[in-house]
């Protein structure tokens, strides 16, 4: 009798895990897509700006170099962000990226990005345009995810120009001037 109600326990269990998994994908979907439903062109702007503002300032040699190779984070972020990492990213870790996001808010999946490039900074840093466009939109699978959320963790949303929200809300509705490095190409 024991051994049938155990087995009933642990099928309940896999059945509510799974209703679980399913209700989180399923609001993350909805989270994602009510995000990029709402979003204009300029809106989206704005948060690239921002972006790229917490980059600079968390990641300096890293911002220079994809300067430097013209890669800009429209590049990767629209797919992230959008997706909210569920392409990305190994499902139990975007699972976990989910459940930040539920706590805290649009910052959280922008905290990400900027864990992820923290993570890879110094294999990005060997890379060339193509190469680094290529890896950041096929991460690794088995990407750890303690040192994901340590990276993420050790990349502070407040900079020179304030908080996340105030710096979003304060960003010109467009991209930064493209400008060209010295004897170089790309934006700078």
């Amino acid at each position: 009798m024991h051994a049938l109600q155990a087995h009933t326990g642990t099928r309940t269990q896999a059945r509510a895990h799974t209703h679980t998994n399913n209700l989180s994908l399923s609001l993350s979907l909805s989270l994602s897509l009510s995000l990029s439903l709402s979003l204009s062109l300029s809106q989206m702007l704005k948060y690239f700006a921002a972006f790229e503002v917490f980059f600079e300032e968390n990641l300096p040699r890293l911002f220079r170099h994809f300067l430097a190779n013209s890669l800009t984070p429209d590049l990767y972020l629209i797919d992230w962000i959008f997706t909210l990492y569920s392409k990305a990213l190994p499902l139990d870790v975007a699972c976990r990226v989910w459940d930040v996001f539920c706590r805290d808010g649009e910052e959280s999946l922008f905290r990400t990005a900027l864990g992820l490039l923290r993570l890879y900074q110094d294999v990005l840093l060997q890379m060339d345009f193509i190469h680094m466009a290529q890896f950041l939109t096929r991460l690794p699978p088995d990407l750890p995810p303690h040192l994901l959320f340590s990276s993420m963790a050790s990349t502070p949303m407040v900079c020179s120009a304030g908080r996340w929200a105030q710096v979003r809300n304060s960003a010109p509705r467009g991209p930064r001037p493209v400008l060209r490095p010295p004897g170089g190409r790309g934006r700078y």
